[in-house]
């Protein structure tokens, strides 16, 4: 929570979209779903 708020990023948003990309997510690109490299999906 803190570290998404330090990124300007809503937390609700970033855990509604990484919990549902998880299961499905590369594990060599699990980085991508860090708060600091987050991008929405579209």
């Amino acid at each position: 929570m803190e570290t998404c708020k330090l990124n300007d990023i809503n937390p609700e948003a970033y855990f509604t979209d990484i919990l549902g990309r998880m299961q499905s997510y590369p594990v060599n690109q699990v980085q991508d779903l860090l708060p600091w490299n987050w991008r929405p999906a579209e």
